[in-house]
């Protein structure tokens, strides 16, 4: 629910560390799939460590 409600308000990160059901690229992929299938812009999926190098 949070990824949704981050992709209707525009935001354009979503920090997780939850690696095993969010921020893996399988579930990435799946996820950015549904969201801009329904017309919004998939937030970035990071870990805090990883927002650091974008």
């Amino acid at each position: 629910m949070h990824i949704g409600i981050a992709a209707a308000n525009g935001i354009d990160f979503l920090l997780t560390w939850n690696f095993r059901h969010i921020n893996n690229a399988s579930t990435k992929a799946a996820i950015r799939h549904v969201i801009e299938g329904l017309g919004y812009q998939c937030p970035e999926l990071c870990s805090p460590e990883e927002l650091r190098k974008i």
